[in-house]
């Protein structure tokens, strides 16, 4: 199965970690990862899967003003380049399953983004590690911008790595 992870290019040490061993335990269950292929979580969760002999799928985009994030990271076994972000993010939808990091703006997008593929498409729900992403969830509920709860049949918030599934 190949599992698409969303996380932050700048990550605290806690959150690098969490990707580190979430990239180990997607390659220990026989799955491909496929994600941003750049730093931060994105690095992590890659060298993770690396280590454990997993396939890692990078797709990146050529990114002048953001050169960090055009590099790729060293642990991917297939890269995969684009000149647009919005190619890039078709396929990184090209994926069984999506788990979602906490990160930033970017993250959110990608979070918002795979939701709504989940949606259209009546795929299984995204998964989402970390109490921040929660919050903004609840955040928008009370707000109103959310409010159909067949819609949050394609969405699940986990507290950890052990919490997921189809990864015990």
């Amino acid at each position: 199965m190949i599992i698409t992870v969303f996380g932050g290019s700048r990550p605290d040490e806690e959150t690098y970690e969490l990707a580190y061993q979430l990239g180990k335990r997607i390659a220990k269950k026989g799955h491909v990862l496929k994600n941003g292929g750049n730093c931060g979580t994105m690095e992590a969760a890659s060298k993770g899967a690396s280590e454990e002999g997993g396939k890692v799928i990078g797709v990146i985009v050529d990114n002048e003003h953001i050169p960090e994030l055009a590099k790729g990271n060293i642990y991917s076994t297939e890269v995969i380049r684009f000149s647009d972000y919005q190619r890039r993010v078709q396929e990184l939808m090209k994926a069984e399953r999506f788990i979602v990091l906490p990160g930033q703006i970017g993250t959110l997008d990608e979070f918002f983004v795979s939701w709504v593929h989940a949606v259209v498409n009546n795929l299984p729900p995204v998964i989402v590690i970390g109490q921040r992403n929660k919050e903004l969830l609840d955040f928008l509920i009370d707000k109103g911008f959310v409010k159909s709860d067949q819609h949050f049949k394609y969405v699940q918030f986990v507290e950890s790595v052990d919490d997921i599934d189809f990864l015990r």
